[in-house]
C-alpha cells in the first residue's frame, strides 16, 4: 500500500485540492517526515502494552488515511499524519509478531524472506496497478477504494498473525 500511495500522494493531492505542484510536494514531504514520528512512537506502544494494542493502531491508522482522503480530501494533513505513523509503525508490528511466532531462528529468517519477498513483490505492483486504476476512471476515488479493500485485507491477516502470536510457545 505505502509504495503505491506514495508514488501517486503529489499528484492525488494536486487533482483532489487543486493546489500546485510545489503545494502537493510539501504535503508529500510532511507524510514521509511524519513517518519518522511512527517509527519511534510505535515500538515504544509495543514495548508497553499487548501486541495487539499497535496492531489495531496500525489498521486504525491505515483506514484513517484512506476513508479520509476519499470523504474530506481537505483535510489531507491529517489524514497523512495517520498514514505515515501506520507505515512506519507497521514494520515494527509484521517482524515483532514473525519473531513471536518463530519456533527458531531459521524460522524466523525464511519467515522474514517470505513477508519482504511477498510485500515488496506486491509494492512494486502498486504503483502501476493504482495508475492504471486512475487511468481508467479519471479520478481517485476507485483508487482509494481499491487501497481501502487492500488495507483491509492487510488488516485481517496482520490482526490474525497477531492473534497467532499470543499462542505461539515461549
Amino acid at each position: 500500500m505505502y509504495y503505491g500511495f506514495a508514488t501517486w500522494l503529489p499528484t492525488l493531492i494536486a487533482d483532489d485540492l487543486g493546489v500546485s505542484a510545489a503545494a502537493a510536494g510539501g504535503l508529500t514531504a510532511f507524510f514521509h517526515g511524519v513517518a519518522v514520528v511512527g517509527a519511534f512512537v510505535v515500538p515504544l506502544l509495543a514495548r508497553f502494552t499487548p501486541r495487539i494494542v499497535p496492531a489495531v493502531a496500525i489498521c486504525v491508522s491505515w483506514v484513517v488515511l484512506t476513508v479520509g482522503m476519499l470523504v474530506a480530501p481537505e483535510w489531507a494533513a491529517v489524514w497523512l499524519s495517520f498514514g505515515a505513523i501506520g507505515h512506519a509503525g507497521g514494520f515494527v508490528v509484521i517482524f515483532s509478531t514473525l519473531v513471536a511466532i518463530a519456533r527458531s531462528d531459521a524460522e524466523a529468517a525464511g519467515m522474514s524472506a517470505l513477508v519482504q519477498g511477498g510485500g515488496y513483490g506486491a509494492a512494486a505492483l502498486a504503483a502501476p496497478a493504482m495508475g492504471a486504476l486512475h487511468e481508467a476512471t479519471g479520478g481517485w476515488e476507485a483508487v482509494l477504494l481499491a487501497s481501502l479493500v487492500v488495507v483491509l485485507i492487510y488488516c485481517m491477516l496482520l490482526l490474525a498473525a497477531v492473534i497467532v502470536s499470543w499462542r505461539a510457545p515461549r
